[in-house]
């Protein structure tokens, strides 16, 4: 009985992976943080039982980051609704494990190149004050460029650079144009609703909402579901 039992267990945790990895896949998409928070808490019960499991960390990661950018989001742009109760540490403290969780990967696959790219956007998020942004934020930047140096086709790697020169001031290298050229790059490589909508997100902080309306449009043709997009989208009707 006791064998069967091992057996059972056994068929559970080598079949238990790639359904969450599945979900993780999808709830990556969507902007429910209790989902994300939900997923991220199962992976990391599987990462304890499974520390070797490289994909289950890499998702770990993901997730977690789609965590932070949702929750910088619903921050900046919802702050009397859904991001009401979000602090900047708070988002820093989840970027943190999801660092953590990536860690053992850099010596394991040392030319992942996304790897690199999702520690870099999480280094961002991680992010709360000038000190932290002084060390964090050139070691996010090296990130980025170490992902694009090894992938020059990783369209989500163009999108988390766009980000940087989007997010940040003039002074710390922040550049609306060039947020643009990198979206463009990641669009012609493929890139996703997220792509578009940073792309629609950076003609709007230049003032052409039209232009913005069309991207962000072409985002919500890829998921409905985007509501970053329809935000945007409607800010961007208001100004026509």
């Amino acid at each position: 009985m006791k064998k069967v039992c091992f057996i059972l267990l056994f068929l559970i945790s080598v079949t238990a992976s790639p359904e969450l990895i599945k979900q993780a896949e999808q709830v990556e998409k969507t902007y429910s943080l209790k989902n994300l928070s939900k997923i991220q808490q199962d992976l990391e019960n599987w990462i304890a039982q499974n520390s070797n499991n490289d994909n289950a960390r890499y998702w770990f990661a993901r997730v977690c980051l789609a965590y932070c950018n949702v929750e910088r989001f619903f921050r900046r742009e919802l702050p009397n609704t859904e991001g009401k109760n979000i602090t900047r540490p708070g988002t820093a403290k989840a970027a943190e494990k999801g660092i953590k969780i990536l860690s053992p990967l850099f010596k394991s696959r040392p030319n992942w190149a996304d790897l690199y790219r999702i520690r870099g956007e999480l280094l961002s998020h991680a992010i709360v004050g000038f000190l932290s942004g002084m060390t964090k934020g050139p070691q996010a930047l090296n990130d980025l460029n170490k992902s694009l140096s090894t992938d020059k086709s990783n369209a989500f790697a163009h999108v988390a650079k766009a980000k940087m020169y989007y997010y940040n001031p003039p002074i710390a290298g922040g550049d609306v144009d060039k947020a643009i050229a990198m979206c463009k790059k990641a669009v012609k490589l493929g890139g996703d609703d997220k792509a578009y909508t940073l792309l629609g997100r950076s003609y709007l902080k230049k003032d052409r909402p039209k232009r913005a309306e069309l991207y962000l449009r072409k985002a919500l043709k890829i998921n409905a579901d985007n509501i970053e997009a329809q935000h945007f989208l409607d800010a961007a009707l208001q100004q026509k």
